[in-house]
């Protein structure tokens, strides 16, 4: 079975913060998210490999992971299973359109 976990981003609990620079004072590429780690799906996941499923995680917290690339990675791949979790009920509306969206790419 082919399973997606996927944390939405709350942004009330998450945040971009200034570029990275390295000691020379250039950004060195790295993105800084203060956040809280997505431990559901992180805690999930090893358990559903073990037994012989595929997984892939998504953290929507990373400003490079979009609901577009969740979306364009479900009509590829067709899960047979997708699981959403989030940190808060303050995420219900992101939440609740990805999940709709999610649907309508399936």
């Amino acid at each position: 079975m082919n399973v997606f976990l996927v944390f939405v981003r709350d942004h009330n609990f998450c945040q971009l913060l200034p570029k990275s620079l390295d000691r020379s004072g250039t950004d060195n590429g790295r993105t800084k998210i203060m956040a809280f780690p997505p431990l559901g799906i992180q805690t999930l996941a090893p358990v559903v490999r073990q037994h012989g499923h595929q997984v892939r995680l998504f953290d929507t917290c990373h400003p490079q992971m979009q609901a577009e690339h969740i979306a364009q990675t479900t009509e590829v791949e067709g899960p047979d299973f997708i699981a959403l979790s989030c940190l808060s009920t303050t995420t219900y509306p992101a939440f609740k359109d990805l999940a709709l969206r999610l649907r309508r790419s399936g």
